[in-house]
């Protein structure tokens, strides 16, 4: 019903180049009625100047804890660098069914005691916290656009991100971040 609907709409609205790209391509409706607007969130809390956390080194996940957002490559990766990096910390914001199995391979790595998981935060919580990591680690599989990419930036919290959602439009690969 949706490639139904879209093939017959009189415009089409996309969160990123990709996606637009995505509908004409696999949908098949014409460029001309196929726009991109990004979402841009309140930046107004989002800035490199407010409150931080307390804390070594830390990096930060933000996202819902769903297969979607491939948190278990946060584990993976986290856990590699911090076997390498005995100071550094981890950061999980978000909540999701995920979260158990989560904390259990942290736990099995030997790693519980170096991560953090803050649940769902309130905006001014969530920018503390970019401000005080090193970066945030992106992991989504597929990403409509990735707040917390735009978000972590407005804080002055580099990027390390999958090649999904706004990598390559607002992260730009070792421009101001890494996809």
């Amino acid at each position: 019903v949706g490639k139904w609907v879209v093939r017959r709409s009189d415009g089409v609205r996309c969160v990123s180049g990709r996606l637009r790209r995505q509908v004409i391509a696999e949908f098949g409706v014409r460029e001309d009625r196929v726009a991109s607007l990004p979402i841009c969130p309140d930046l107004s809390i989002f800035s490199p100047h407010g409150e931080t956390h307390p804390g070594g080194p830390r990096i930060l996940f933000v996202g819902r804890l769903i297969e979607e957002k491939s948190p278990f490559l946060f584990c993976d990766v986290a856990t590699e660098l911090m076997r390498a990096r005995p100071g550094l910390g981890a950061v999980v914001a978000g909540q999701g069914n995920l979260e158990a199995e989560m904390r259990a391979r942290f736990e099995a790595a030997g790693m519980a005691d170096r991560v953090t998981f803050t649940g769902q935060l309130s905006p001014i919580e969530l920018a503390a916290w970019y401000r005080s990591c090193a970066c945030t680690i992106h992991t989504a599989a597929w990403e409509g656009w990735g707040i917390p990419m735009i978000e972590s930036m407005a804080c002055g919290c580099p990027v390390v991100s999958t090649d999904s959602g706004c990598a390559g439009e607002a992260v730009r690969d070792g421009e101001n971040g890494v996809v």
